[in-house]
Protein backbone atom coordinates (compact mmCIF):
# COMPACT_ATOMS: atom_id res chain seq x y z
CA UNK A 1 0.00 0.00 0.00
CA UNK A 2 2.58 2.39 0.81
CA UNK A 3 4.31 1.78 -2.73
CA UNK A 4 1.18 2.11 -4.18
CA UNK A 5 1.02 5.78 -2.77
CA UNK A 6 4.03 6.37 -3.24
CA UNK A 7 3.51 5.70 -7.34
CA UNK A 8 0.34 7.75 -7.00
CA UNK A 9 -2.15 4.60 -7.02
CA UNK A 10 -4.88 5.11 -4.76
CA UNK A 11 -5.77 2.64 -2.79
CA UNK A 12 -9.60 2.06 -0.91
CA UNK A 13 -8.42 -0.34 2.12
CA UNK A 14 -10.10 -2.47 4.32
CA UNK A 15 -12.57 -1.82 6.87
CA UNK A 16 -13.17 -4.41 8.42
CA UNK A 17 -16.61 -3.25 10.35
CA UNK A 18 -18.05 -1.99 6.64
CA UNK A 19 -17.07 -4.95 5.71
CA UNK A 20 -19.22 -6.62 8.11
CA UNK A 21 -22.21 -4.58 7.02
CA UNK A 22 -21.79 -5.62 3.66
CA UNK A 23 -21.69 -9.63 4.49
CA UNK A 24 -24.72 -9.27 7.20
CA UNK A 25 -26.67 -7.42 4.43
CA UNK A 26 -25.40 -7.76 0.78
CA UNK A 27 -27.57 -5.23 -1.08
CA UNK A 28 -28.01 -2.37 1.52
CA UNK A 29 -24.44 -3.05 3.82
CA UNK A 30 -22.76 -0.33 2.45
CA UNK A 31 -25.60 2.28 3.43
CA UNK A 32 -26.40 1.05 6.72
CA UNK A 33 -22.43 1.28 7.60
CA UNK A 34 -22.61 4.91 6.30
CA UNK A 35 -26.25 5.75 7.71
CA UNK A 36 -24.52 4.53 11.31
CA UNK A 37 -21.37 6.42 11.01
CA UNK A 38 -23.73 9.62 10.18
CA UNK A 39 -25.96 9.39 13.04
CA UNK A 40 -22.84 8.72 15.38
CA UNK A 41 -21.12 11.64 14.12
CA UNK A 42 -24.45 14.36 14.62
CA UNK A 43 -24.64 12.56 18.11
CA UNK A 44 -20.87 12.76 18.80
CA UNK A 45 -21.25 17.46 18.07
CA UNK A 46 -23.96 17.33 21.41
CA UNK A 47 -21.16 14.77 23.77
CA UNK A 48 -19.88 16.55 26.74
CA UNK A 49 -15.83 17.33 26.64
CA UNK A 50 -14.22 19.11 29.34
CA UNK A 51 -13.76 22.87 28.48
CA UNK A 52 -10.79 23.56 26.17
CA UNK A 53 -8.93 27.22 27.74
CA UNK A 54 -7.06 28.73 25.26
CA UNK A 55 -4.46 31.81 25.59
CA UNK A 56 -6.90 34.24 24.02
CA UNK A 57 -8.67 33.50 27.18
CA UNK A 58 -5.29 34.22 29.24
CA UNK A 59 -4.80 30.55 29.79
CA UNK A 60 -2.86 28.37 28.37
CA UNK A 61 -4.17 25.00 29.16
CA UNK A 62 -6.19 22.20 27.31
CA UNK A 63 -8.21 20.82 29.89
CA UNK A 64 -10.64 22.27 32.51
CA UNK A 65 -9.31 24.25 35.74
CA UNK A 66 -12.67 23.04 37.64
CA UNK A 67 -14.33 20.01 35.64
CA UNK A 68 -16.38 21.94 33.60
CA UNK A 69 -17.67 20.25 30.42
CA UNK A 70 -19.40 21.53 27.29
CA UNK A 71 -20.92 20.22 24.00
CA UNK A 72 -18.24 19.50 21.57
CA UNK A 73 -19.98 22.22 19.49
CA UNK A 74 -19.66 25.11 22.27
CA UNK A 75 -15.90 24.40 22.69
CA UNK A 76 -12.48 24.60 20.83
CA UNK A 77 -10.24 22.37 19.49
CA UNK A 78 -6.89 21.45 19.82
CA UNK A 79 -5.27 21.05 16.31
CA UNK A 80 -1.67 20.36 16.05
CA UNK A 81 -0.97 21.52 19.21
CA UNK A 82 -2.49 24.75 19.07
CA UNK A 83 -6.02 25.87 20.31
CA UNK A 84 -8.25 26.80 17.52
CA UNK A 85 -11.49 28.99 18.49
CA UNK A 86 -15.10 27.87 18.53
CA UNK A 87 -15.64 29.09 15.32
CA UNK A 88 -12.52 26.84 13.51
CA UNK A 89 -14.50 23.64 15.33
CA UNK A 90 -17.76 23.99 14.30
CA UNK A 91 -16.70 24.57 10.77
CA UNK A 92 -14.82 21.45 11.05
CA UNK A 93 -17.44 19.47 13.17
CA UNK A 94 -20.03 20.77 10.01
CA UNK A 95 -17.73 19.66 7.50
CA UNK A 96 -16.90 16.06 9.25
CA UNK A 97 -21.16 15.34 9.13
CA UNK A 98 -21.20 16.96 5.61
CA UNK A 99 -18.44 14.53 4.42
CA UNK A 100 -20.65 11.82 5.94
CA UNK A 101 -23.81 12.70 4.54
CA UNK A 102 -22.26 12.46 0.75
CA UNK A 103 -20.73 9.13 1.89
CA UNK A 104 -24.35 8.03 2.87
CA UNK A 105 -25.84 9.39 -0.28
CA UNK A 106 -23.60 8.12 -1.98
CA UNK A 107 -23.72 4.18 -0.88
CA UNK A 108 -27.85 4.33 -0.60
CA UNK A 109 -27.76 5.40 -4.56
CA UNK A 110 -25.55 2.13 -6.04
CA UNK A 111 -27.68 0.11 -3.48
CA UNK A 112 -30.93 1.24 -5.13
CA UNK A 113 -28.90 0.61 -8.53
CA UNK A 114 -28.35 -2.39 -7.93
CA UNK A 115 -30.42 -5.17 -9.97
Amino acid sequence: MVVDAVQGISSQGFNLIKTGFQLAMPEWGGAAYEGTSLALNVGAIGAKVPLIVGASDGIERVNSMFDVTVSRWDNARVVLGNVVNQSVNRLMLTGSAIGKAFGFSKEVNAAGNEP
